[in-house]
C-alpha cells in the first residue's frame, strides 16, 4: 500500500510510479545488524533487482525503526520516475 499522507499523491504514485515495476511487490530482509554502529543490513527485492542496502536503527522498549535511502536506479527505476516527473 501507498501511504504518504497525501491521497492525491498517493493516487499518483500508484498509477505511474509502482505500475511501471516489473513486479508489484517490494521484499526484504535483515541481513545483519552492527550495534556499534547502530545499523542494520538489509537486502531488497524491487523491480526484479536484489541488493544490500544499510539502514540506521533506532531501537526502544517496544520498538525497532530502521530508517534510510535509497538511490530507486540502483532498482533500475529510472522509467518510474520519469512516469511521475512527466505527470
Amino acid at each position: 500500500s501507498v501511504d504518504s499522507g497525501v491521497e492525491i499523491r498517493d493516487e499518483s504514485l500508484r498509477e505511474f510510479f509502482f505500475k511501471t515495476m516489473t513486479s508489484p511487490y517490494i521484499r526484504g530482509y535483515v541481513e545483519g545488524y552492527d550495534p556499534k554502529k547502530k545499523t542494520a543490513s538489509v537486502f531488497l527485492n524491487m523491480n526484479g533487482v536484489s541488493r544490500a542496502e544499510s539502514f540506521k536503527v533506532v531501537a526502544t522498549k517496544s520498538e525497532i525503526t530502521a530508517t534510510g535511502t535509497i538511490d530507486l536506479l540502483n532498482f533500475m527505476m529510472s522509467k518510474s520516475l520519469e512516469s511521475i516527473n512527466k505527470k
